[in-house]
């Protein structure tokens, strides 16, 4: 099995023009934990992460004084880390290992340099352990 066929897709993902409010909203509403961080072309630029939102709210002032909100105007663009991301061709063992490698929960799926999708931490598991293939079609595109 491969990323393709796990994969969630349309992809949710922000510019770097959007702000950490605009992007923390987005992964809250979703119960996503990073959103691809694209150009306009669909091409992947970086990962922003609910610890990179985090990281930048501190940095901008104690969370309990209330001057944390000043960090809100800063860009997914700025608090963005490296985009690691996976072939929609890779192998799920092979999903398996990058993730546990890097530490993440989830990885854009990128085709010709575009992001065409992400797959979770849930999609591998679910790949893994046969859950996957038990799963109507319908369902497995919304896991």
């Amino acid at each position: 099995m491969r990323a393709r066929e796990i994969m969630s897709t349309p992809t949710i993902a922000v510019t770097p023009a959007a702000t950490l409010r605009e992007a923390a909203t987005v992964m809250f509403a979703r119960g996503f934990t990073s959103l691809p961080v694209i150009d306009p072309d669909g091409r992947l630029l970086g990962v922003l992460s609910d610890v990179d939102v985090l990281r930048e709210l501190c940095r901008a002032g104690a969370p309990d004084s209330g001057s944390a909100l000043e960090g809100w105007t800063r860009t997914a663009g700025s608090a963005m880390g490296p985009g690691p991301a996976v072939a929609a061709s890779t192998r799920v063992h092979d999903l398996a290992n990058r993730m546990a490698e890097l530490g993440t929960r989830s990885l854009p799926v990128v085709e010709e340099g575009l992001v065409v999708g992400m797959v979770t931490l849930r999609d591998v598991l679910a790949a893994l352990t046969g859950a996957h293939e038990r799963l109507r079609p319908t369902a497995r595109r919304r896991l």
